[in-house]
């Protein structure tokens, strides 16, 4: 068990120097050099070779680790936490609290994943009934009753409880709204500034 953490300790520390050096790489001019570009595929294959050689998966649900695809920018959250620790819209347009049980979730149109498929209703309640079904929801969501599709960008959800917080938690990585057509076994395909092109010989 100590081994297995001290190895997961060392990734993490290594995919945040390759974090830092991919934010390096973008401040650098590289009109002048004419190597900017060919810096930084390959940071971003060094990085993509930790995440997949620790996580073996593609999966964003299963595994810490594999939130660094959403971490780079391959899938994305309905919300994102923004500069000052707020909850803000990401793939969602907004989302209301209608009372203290029901919420009314408006997405934002016109978003496709990267395999063209179209971002909507029935890519979200695939990912949430996903995570119902493997059991990865877990204690996290079990205050959810119920996520009912209303129109092709419109949720309504019921929780338990009065629960102030769900935007907050519409940020947490598990909840990275993936295409109905994933696989999860040789690609991710999200909606992120990223897509997953191919899986290299590491």
């Amino acid at each position: 068990m100590r081994n297995r953490w001290m190895r997961l300790t060392a990734v993490l520390a290594a995919a945040a120097m390759l974090g830092g050096m991919l934010a390096g790489c973008g401040s650098n001019d590289s009109s002048k050099s004419g190597k900017g570009e060919t810096g930084k595929v390959q940071q971003n294959e060094d990085i993509a070779k930790f995440i997949y050689q620790v996580t073996d998966s593609f999966d964003t649900s299963i595994n810490y680790i594999a939130a660094s695809w959403v971490t780079y920018g391959v899938a994305e959250t309905l919300f994102e936490v923004d500069e000052e620790g707020n909850a803000v819209p990401l793939l969602a347009d907004s989302m209301e609290m209608k009372d203290d049980l029901h919420w009314t979730l408006k997405l934002k149109e016109g978003i496709k994943f990267h395999d063209g498929t179209p971002f909507n209703a029935d890519a979200v309640l695939f990912t949430f009934d996903r995570l119902a079904a493997t059991g990865e929801i877990g204690g996290n969501f079990d205050f959810i009753v119920s996520m009912d599709k209303k129109d092709d960008y419109t949720i309504e959800i019921t929780t338990t409880e009065a629960y102030g917080a769900l935007k907050e938690r519409f940020c947490e990585y598990k909840t990275a709204i993936v295409s109905p057509t994933n696989k999860f076994e040789d690609t991710l395909i999200g909606t992120g500034p990223f897509k997953f092109k191919n899986l290299l010989n590491f």
